[in-house]
């Protein structure tokens, strides 16, 4: 019987298992169920927006992320290498991308002027190089090395657009800065983030006292060599600033060959100095005669052209000159001392060069100064029979301009003498600067007897006068000729004629007959009568002396 319970509880514990049993298999249903529910609503489509929509968010969130960078980068200025390379990622315009590249350039290049006392205290040049510190004021231009890296940048980059514009900048900014100085002038100094330009100025303004150096190292003229980017700057720039040195007749051989050894194994090099000299003589020439003048003038008196002059006269030259003869005086100089097998081509290039630049007439009394002095400084030249021709034909547009009328004489009086008396004056200052002493003479006749015709010829073209207008242009012809007061009057060849015409204007009608019948009145009768009916009411007297006539 124990048994049998035994058995039966054992029965019973099976149920109670299988119950158990039942309950689990129908839990672990359920979960199956509810993670396949779960599973259906991951992959839902309502999941799948929501993911996109995270995705849209974050993709809006950069895109504004990057618009503010953007904005950032248009509305300020680069300060560092750095924000330049970040450009490239956000800025596409092309004109921003130039304005901001040019205007960090301009940044890295800066100038000043220190005395010579800072110039020791701070760069001991003494210590270094042989220099004659016989300047007060020496100017340094101090230049980051982050102009190098720009070039560098741009290149790689494969923006020779951007690159072009910077380097022509780079360049204008350089010319700027070491106008007329070579490369033998120039001390050279750097330290870790700048290298420094040095050389002696004339300068007395601005200098930046307050400037401070530490750290700085003495380095030579190959220090720019091994500025890749930026060495073709400096070797353009020397090769012109000692061209205009040799224009200018401010060197000689001894300096060319020192300036010259800058340019070693370079295309700059000067092979031959002197058929360099030729070409630059030549080049100068050919460009003077394409040039108009720019009415600049210069002495006659000027050092530099006193061996070509010396020989001449001083009252057989003009005071002043043009700015270009002047030039091609100077290249004269040098061609006086080149010797080339290519001289006589040369020679003609240069007299052609020379009359181009004498018929350039911009200003009439400038270009017969410079005619004048070629005549007589050159008195051998081919040309010297069509340089007298335009000698003469100056003459007469010079005395024909300077007295053309362009008042009217029915204006007031006080207006007419400051007009006249204003002519003659500028005249006369035209004269002295540009006509020889032994010509001032011919001009002043021509002047006044041009001017006293042109005179004649207009009041006989009045019609009529009133009696205040009568009195205004006989005092105003009165004043004229006192004008001429130091000029033989016998060399006037119209001044017997205007004498008459004032006359005739100064006196009353007896007078005037009185005067033709003693031979007095320098005039014909046809003007005569012009004049008479002009002058005088219709009378007795003076219809039977019009008759007479």
């Amino acid at each position: 019987m124990d048994e049998i319970n035994k058995i039966y509880a054992e029965i019973q514990d099976l149920g109670t298992l299988l119950t158990d049993y039942n309950v689990a298999k129908t839990n672990l249903k359920n979960c199956d169920e509810s993670i396949k529910a779960l599973e259906n609503k991951l992959n839902s489509p309502t999941k799948i927006n929501l993911e996109n929509k995270i995705q849209e968010l974050s993709k809006e969130y950069a895109d504004v992320l990057n618009e503010i960078k953007k904005i950032d980068l248009f509305t300020k200025e680069c300060y560092k290498i750095s924000e330049i390379k970040t450009m490239f990622e956000f800025i596409f315009d092309k004109d921003v991308f130039i304005k901001k590249c040019t205007n960090f350039l301009s940044s890295l290049i800066y100038d000043l002027y220190i005395t010579r006392d800072n110039l020791v205290k701070y760069f001991n040049p003494e210590n270094y190089c042989i220099v004659d510190l016989t300047s007060e004021i020496y100017k340094v231009i101090k230049v980051s090395n982050d102009l190098n890296e720009l070039f560098n940048i741009l290149s790689n980059e494969g923006r020779q657009d951007i690159f072009d514009k910077c380097y022509n900048l780079c360049k204008m900014t350089f010319e700027d800065i070491l106008d007329d100085v070579l490369p033998d002038e120039l001390m050279i100094y750097y330290d870790m983030t700048h290298f420094y330009l040095i050389f002696a100025s004339d300068q007395t303004f601005d200098l930046q006292e307050e400037q401070y150096f530490t750290s700085i190292s003495f380095t030579n003229l190959e220090f720019l060599s091994n500025k890749r980017n930026i060495v073709n700057i400096f070797y353009d720039i020397f090769k012109t600033n000692l061209t205009q040195r040799l224009l200018e007749n401010t060197i000689n051989d001894n300096s060319i060959t020192i300036a010259n050894e800058f340019f070693k194994n370079t295309e700059y090099f000067i092979i031959n100095v002197n058929e360099w000299k030729l070409d630059c003589v030549m080049k100068e020439v050919i460009l003077i005669s394409k040039s108009q003048k720019s009415n600049k003038i210069v002495e006659t008196t000027e050092k530099k052209i006193y061996d070509l002059i010396q020989k001449v006269d001083s009252n057989f030259l003009p005071q002043y000159i043009s700015r270009e003869l002047f030039r091609f005086l100077l290249c004269m100089n040098i061609y006086n001392t080149i010797e080339s097998k290519r001289v006589n081509k040369a020679t003609k290039i240069i007299e052609r060069g020379l009359y181009k630049l004498l018929m350039h007439d911009e200003d009439l009394f400038i270009s017969f100064a410079d005619i004048y002095l070629c005549i007589r400084v050159f008195p051998h030249l081919p040309i010297i029979p069509q340089l007298t021709s335009l000698r003469e034909n100056l003459f007469s547009r010079i005395t024909k301009q300077a007295t053309e009328l362009t008042k009217s004489l029915q204006d007031s009086l006080i207006l007419l003498k400051v007009y006249f008396k204003g002519k003659h004056y500028d005249f006369c200052e035209s004269v002295k600067k540009f006509v020889p002493k032994n010509s001032h003479l011919s001009f002043e006749i021509t002047f006044f007897n041009l001017l006293y015709t042109n005179i004649i010829e207009n009041i006989l073209c009045i019609k009529y006068l009133p009696n205040d207008k009568i009195a205004d242009i006989s005092e105003l012809l009165r004043y004229l000729l006192e004008m001429s007061y130091n000029i033989p009057k016998e060399s006037i060849c119209i001044y017997s004629r205007f004498s008459t015409l004032s006359c005739i204007f100064k006196n009353d009608l007896p007078e005037t007959i009185s005067d033709y019948k003693a031979g007095k009145l320098d005039i014909s009768k046809n003007d005569l009568k012009s004049l008479i009916v002009l002058l005088h009411k219709e009378s007795k007297t003076r219809n039977t002396f019009i008759s007479s006539l």
